[in-house]
């Protein structure tokens, strides 16, 4: 519905430099250059016309997130939370950028809006920069289903393999997180609605 391919990618990628545009205005965000070189090294390895963009954003959260078109956040506790291990950032960043490459992302805004629903946002306001607001909020109200979860741990665990990092890194992390979920206060936001860690690290340990 957006045209061939090129064209889609294009468009969903100033889908999210708006969104994106509107995050930074809300809190702060910057550039790293952990986070750049292990992202550099992922994209390498990818076959697609999709650019990333690789960002930290202050907050209290242990989080991180995708947005449609490749710009990828990650809450700054979080790196902290993996202890600043590449392995583990490699499999976060490109469980990240997996569910861009997989159309996750998009998808999960298409989920509120229709390409119609956008359209007439977009006439209404004028600009695609107006409706960013409304985009970005309705898109933090959607989650990815369980499956694009799971093909999203399966393709990070290819790419960071081919990209030279040990996905064992990924494996070590979850088993982490599972004991700090029996303390539901400590358990990262990032993991709340995601599936079940025993599935997750099964599933992980197959595709290595």
């Amino acid at each position: 519905m957006l045209g061939d391919e090129e064209e889609a990618i294009e468009s969903e990628y100033q889908f999210g430099l708006y969104m994106a545009k509107d995050i930074q205005s809300k809190g702060k965000i910057y550039r790293s250059d952990l986070l750049e070189n292990i992202g550099r090294k992922l994209e390498k390895r990818l076959n697609t016309s999709h650019r990333f963009n690789f960002y930290i954003l202050e907050s209290d959260e242990i989080n991180a997130f995708a947005l449609p078109g490749g710009f990828i956040f990650m809450h700054k506790p979080i790196i902290k939370y993996c202890n600043e291990n590449v392995d583990e950032i490699a499999f976060i960043l490109a469980h990240e950028m997996s569910h861009v490459i997989k159309g996750h992302s998009f998808n999960r805004l298409m989920a509120e809006y229709s390409i119609n629903t956008i359209s007439r946002l977009i006439k209404v306001s004028g600009l695609l920069q107006s409706a960013a607001k409304e985009l970005t909020a309705k898109y933090f109200k959607t989650r990815y289903s369980r499956e694009n979860e799971l093909e999203a741990d399966d393709f990070a665990i290819r790419l960071m393999s081919a990209a030279k990092y040990n996905p064992q890194g990924a494996v070590n992390f979850f088993k982490r997180m599972k004991k700090l979920s029996k303390e539901k206060t400590l358990l990262p936001k990032y993991f709340t609605t995601h599936p079940q860690f025993d599935e997750r690290i099964s599933n992980m340990k197959k595709t290595i």
